[in-house]
């Protein structure tokens, strides 16, 4: 019995080291949800769900502008303490609810971009899982 574990275990281990790719980073990344575009465009201004964008030179606030911005398929990223965002490999859509939350990332981080096999926002002070119905 004892020999059929630690065979089931090793095959287990070769399985993992097999399909998880020698350039990616497996890990848990911490940070708060953005969305790219306005991100990039002004990172000072637009960490959160509402924005301040620029229209003919002059800025105009744009209440739940990371929440649309998601909704219409920007990438979403998971800035992190450090300033590093980390974009990630779902549909956009499916994080809108969850902009500018604080948000845990269990996954593979490969070319720069995070591909999550588990997503956990805390919202109202508790962890909340996010389950995302499909993957890109």
């Amino acid at each position: 019995m004892k020999k059929l574990f630690l065979l089931v275990a090793g095959f287990a281990m070769l399985t993992i080291a097999a399909t998880t790719p020698k350039n990616a980073t497996v890990a848990t990344f911490s940070g708060t949800l953005v969305d790219t575009k306005c991100y990039s465009m002004m990172p000072d201004a637009n960490k959160g769900n509402d924005h301040i964008v620029k229209k003919d030179g002059k800025k105009m606030e744009m209440p739940g502008c990371a929440t649309a911005c998601a909704n219409m398929g920007i990438p979403v990223a998971l800035l992190d303490k450090e300033g590093e965002s980390h974009v990630l490999a779902v549909p956009a859509n499916q994080l809108a609810e969850y902009m500018a939350l604080e948000a845990r990332v269990e996954g593979k981080k490969m070319a720069g971009v995070l591909i999550p096999d588990n997503i956990k926002v805390k919202k109202d002070g508790k962890w909340e899982k996010v389950t995302i119905a499909t993957m890109m």
